[in-house]
């Protein structure tokens, strides 16, 4: 490939191992675009330099965490025991740690080509990036012996000691704490009482962690029953198999993360993601409720310890599944279908589709920094990462890989998913009329919207650009772009089709974009608050890898003790959550000036730049319905930026 961006080859990625000190395996899934000219390798730059910005921006946040908590006998800050003395200056250098790393990388892989060194002038980034940081004045030193935080201590591994603690992961700034606190006692019984966290473990579920795309929820039948009913073995109960004859029950897999060990860190603590299996039973009200779970090392899959609602850890059982759920919704739900397949395409679009081309005005605003970003997530990918069990970017691509293998260019789209999964809408709906649908699956409910949003959108474009299908199979830079996206050496994106039609032209297209459109939901606040700001809710890892056999108590004190977040991960998981709720988009969906301002078409294409602007207002009263109270129209960015 000849474009601003190329595959990384296997050999590259295992210069990325040698440099890092771990296994990179042989890379199977959606090419890894890396720059392979001067101008790429800027751009990849520039976003660093975004990153850096953004987190700077989080110090407003940040310094809200200013309520008091004592854990262990020490009094501090909410910002202090989670983040230290000087996060942001940590957070800095680990970023330019990132773009050393880049610029070893690029010189020992050949990635660019032609290419001076001095074109990477990493001494000037560094020194713009320094320039970032802010002149605080530092807070007060308490006195040695008083019992509070000192200016070096690092509380990182403190487990908590009361459930209430785990509101210091929010920020008084805009009210956020007060909106959360309110729902603080329910947020805990829903956690720590078992009948309650076996109603709510669904409902919770169906409508948090939306950019998680977590569509994972299966109906069970004869054809798939196999790996449950084999992990459940002697559990298997008649209550169990009269729900699967009467198509009531449904199973959530989450055994992808065989072979994956637990991470340890420098501060002593342990980050494991587990293995699991959960049983439902839909009843007669279409209410869902586990009825077991399996829980398993990933390191000894079939030697699990299976949790019915009579277990006395019963509650442990439900936050393991909710851990890996989360850490597959981080991983595999939203990087490699958003991200990765979505890079690909990109980079093989940018390299097939010459300047000026049609298809550049509809996909072209749409491409900026997710490239660059991915890149320097391969790259970096223990600097950037949430505080998941993840280690290093050898593990995510081992798991990327084995999820990629079962998943083509069109399973993520949200009807093609359902299908897949065996849901039916009358299962999920309350109430006869078509607008109802889905309501008791919100964040499928809420997919549809933006999928039938996107869809539209591209059917009224692709009619003004391609007036025949004729001009689709004439269209030699489009079908050049299609063969490099799914050629092995290119793309290597599986399941796309020849496209030869408009309406399969409008089907890639529209899966295409609605990934990109979908993910710019991540940046609403409603996303994190109040919900999933809660951590115990979607924990990004337990914090021991010990499981407990099924008829050990499992009381609140337990829980906090070894396995729900530490101090640092909840800090982690928020400057995780707030990079993408509070902070701005480079360039938002719509603009500033309004909905009818800047198109992207030129003046042939009326009925393109009339669908445009339709769209464009249907996201601005979506943001306005969803966050009435915090109506934030230019928090949804046009690309996919981090």
């Amino acid at each position: 490939m000849s474009g601003p961006y190329r595959p990384l080859t296997n050999a590259m990625l295992a210069i990325l191992g040698e440099l890092e000190g771990f296994t990179v395996p042989s890379w199977t899934g959606p090419a890894l675009a890396g720059p392979a000219t001067p101008d790429a390798v800027n751009e990849v730059l520039q976003v660093a330099d975004r990153l850096l910005a953004a987190d700077q921006s989080l110090i407003q946040v940040a310094d809200a965490m200013s309520l008091n908590y004592t854990l262990h006998g020490t009094t501090a800050t909410a910002e202090r025991f989670m983040y230290g003395d000087e996060p942001h200056v940590e957070a800095a250098a680990a970023i330019r740690v990132v773009v050393t790393l880049v610029e070893s990388f690029i010189q020992k892989s050949g990635l660019v080509r032609a290419v001076d060194r001095g074109i990477l002038d990493i001494a000037s980034l560094v020194a713009s990036l320094a320039g970032w940081l802010p002149h605080r004045l530092a807070r007060p030193t308490p006195p040695r012996g008083s019992g509070a935080a000192g200016a070096t201590s690092d509380y990182s591994a403190l487990a908590l000691e009361d459930m209430r603690q785990f509101s210091m992961g929010w920020t008084t700034r805009q009210d956020i704490f007060r909106f959360c606190y309110r729902e603080l006692d329910r947020f805990i019984d829903d956690v720590i009482d078992p009948h309650k966290a076996t109603e709510e473990f669904w409902p919770m579920l169906s409508r948090i962690g939306l950019p998680y795309n977590l569509m994972v929820l299966r109906k069970l039948d004869a054809g798939n029953l196999e790996p449950f009913q084999t992990r459940f073995g002697p559990a298997w109960t008649a209550q169990m198999q009269d729900s699967l004859n009467g198509g009531r029950l449904y199973g959530i897999d989450m055994t992808i993360f065989t072979g994956l060990q637990p991470q340890q860190l420098s501060d002593g603590t342990t980050r494991f993601t587990p293995n699991t299996m959960t049983l439902l039973v839909m009843d007669q009200h279409k209410k869902l409720r586990p009825v077991a779970v399996y829980v398993a090392d990933p390191a000894a899959p079939s030697m699990g310890t299976i949790y019915t609602p009579s277990s006395p850890a019963w509650i442990y059982s439900l936050i393991a599944v909710r851990c890996s759920l989360t850490v597959y919704g981080i991983w595999l739900g939203h990087v490699v279908p958003l991200h990765l397949v979505t890079g690909a395409m990109q980079m093989t679009m940018l390299d097939k589709l010459p300047p000026g081309h049609v298809l550049l005005q509809v996909m072209g605003p749409h491409s900026h920094s997710n490239l660059q970003f991915n890149f320097l997530l391969t790259i970096g990918f223990d600097k950037l990462a949430p505080p998941t069990s993840l280690a290093n970017a050898g593990e995510f691509l081992t798991l990327a890989a084995r999820y990629a293998a079962a998943h083509d260019f069109f399973a993520n789209d949200p009807a093609t998913a359902l299908a897949m999964l065996g849901l039916d809408a009358a299962d999920f709906t309350d109430g006869g009329d078509p607008a109802d649908a889905w309501n008791l699956y919100p964040n499928v409910r809420l997919m549809l919207r933006v999928w039938r949003y996107v869809a539209d959108y591209i059917h009224d474009v692709v009619d003004d650009l391609y007036p025949t299908d004729a001009t689709v199979a004439d269209d030699t830079h489009l079908a050049a772009w299609m063969e490099a996206a799914a050629a092995p050496d290119g793309g290597n994106v599986s399941g796309l089709p020849i496209v030869r039609t408009k309406a399969m032209l409008e089907r890639v297209l529209t899966s295409l974009l609605y990934r990109i459109i979908f993910h710019g939901s991540g940046r609403l606040r409603l996303v994190a608050y109040p919900e999933a700001a809660f951590v115990p809710h979607l924990p990004p890892c337990l914090q021991s890898a010990r499981i407990p056999p099924s008829d050990e108590a499992m009381t609140p004190e337990r829980l906090l003790q070894e396995f729900l977040p530490r101090v640092g991960t909840i800090g982690g998981l928020m400057r995780f959550y707030n990079t993408f709720t509070s902070t701005s988009p480079a360039v938002p969906l719509v603009p500033d000036k309004g909905p009818d301002s800047d198109l992207f078409y030129d003046e042939r294409y009326a009925k393109a730049n009339a669908s445009l602007v339709k769209f464009r207002k249907q996201i601005e009263a979506l943001v306005r319905e969803l966050q009435p109270d915090w109506v934030e129209i230019g928090q949804w960015p046009m690309s996919i930026e981090f």
